[in-house]
């Protein structure tokens, strides 16, 4: 859910395969929080990402896989 008290789930559903799924979270400023790269072996993904650690506040969720990406805006509230 957005706003989210902590926990953000990411699902995609892809109409083409791809290999590889790269997921960055980023603050207003544009500092990286985090980064971590999936192999993606098809069409579908569902990940957990645990925000806990992080004071509230808006972030920027960075999703990309070859020449596409996209950016969501993530809401933290506790």
């Amino acid at each position: 859910p957005n706003p989210t008290n902590g926990v953000v789930t990411v699902k995609l559903q892809l109409m083409n395969e791809v290999e590889e799924l790269e997921i960055g979270l980023y603050n207003m400023t544009g500092q990286q929080i985090f980064q971590e790269s999936f192999d993606f072996p098809g069409r579908e993904f569902n990940q957990y990402f645990n925000l806990d650690h992080l004071p509230n506040g808006v972030y920027l969720m960075k999703l990309s896989s070859g020449q596409q990406s996209i950016m969501k805006k993530v809401i933290l509230t506790r």
